[in-house]
């Protein structure tokens, strides 16, 4: 058995993720088995339904599962329109942002938390680049 075989049996064993991601999105090309999507375009998500996910996501953090994750990454991405340096700007923004309500709201230590802008160079949906949907925060829980 490989070291990371053992690692994941035993976090497995204890119920312990080691791993989580999220993209907080309506717009969605993948068709993920645990959806509850309808994959209509909806269009983007209000304020109203990104702080109640940013809501949802404070609450779980302070879960027995997830109280002792090492840290969480707030990964913020972009579309490809415009300039790659003011995307990368852009998408820590929106890190920083989901990072700043959860800390706040939740009692989210910021020490645990980090935001990073990835820009454009990570599109979900990398044959349109430029869409929207490319717009998204990555949650990524490590334990």
């Amino acid at each position: 058995m490989t070291l990371m075989s053992e690692v994941g049996q035993k976090a497995f064993d204890l119920g312990v993720p080691l791993a989580v991601h999220m993209d907080v999105t309506y717009r969605c090309n993948e068709r993920c088995v645990h959806c509850y999507l309808d994959h209509d375009d909806h269009g983007e998500m209000t304020t109203a339904e990104i702080k109640d996910v940013l809501d949802q996501l404070g609450e779980a953090l302070k879960s027995d599962a997830l109280a002792g994750a090492k840290s969480i990454v707030l990964e913020g991405h972009a579309d490809a329109k415009g300039n790659p340096a003011y995307n990368r700007v852009l998408s820590l923004k929106r890190a920083q942002s989901a990072k700043n309500f959860i800390a706040s709201k939740h009692g989210i230590p910021e020490g645990k938390l980090k935001a990073v802008g990835k820009g454009s160079s990570e599109p979900i949906d990398p044959k349109n680049p430029e869409d929207a949907v490319n717009r998204r925060v990555r949650v990524i829980v490590n334990s």
